[in-house]
């Protein structure tokens, strides 16, 4: 197995390391964006490389008591039937990644990164 999950058709890579791999599934085909799937039904599913079941159940849990505004919502866990490996499926927002925004407006300012 690769050290990370390689992206199918209809994915996009968000963040791959040699312990996760974090994807877009189910957007549009065409160019690329900050906002893809947005709108779609599109979500992120974050597929744990290494580790068990358990490691993902612990960290959906953690995210359950952490909701609230700003928090990405996340929708399930389990085994990525993709992969064959433990997964978290979370809510894909619309709007500008960090990357983006600092790209676009420059440095943060205390305020605007609160």
């Amino acid at each position: 197995m690769p050290a990370f999950a390689v992206p199918s058709p209809g994915e996009r890579l968000l963040h791959a390391s040699a312990d996760r791999t974090v994807l877009v599934r189910g957007f549009a085909s065409g160019p690329a964006s900050s906002t893809d799937g947005a709108a779609n039904g599109a979500v992120v599913v974050k597929v744990y490389v290494t580790g068990a079941l358990v490691d993902a159940e612990r960290e959906f849990a953690m995210a359950t008591l952490a909701a609230g505004p700003g928090v990405v919502g996340c929708r399930s866990v389990g085994v990525d039937a993709a992969t064959n490996r433990p997964a978290i499926t979370m809510e894909r927002l619309a709007g500008d990644d960090l990357r983006h925004l600092v790209a676009r407006r420059g440095a943060l300012s205390a305020a605007a990164a609160c």
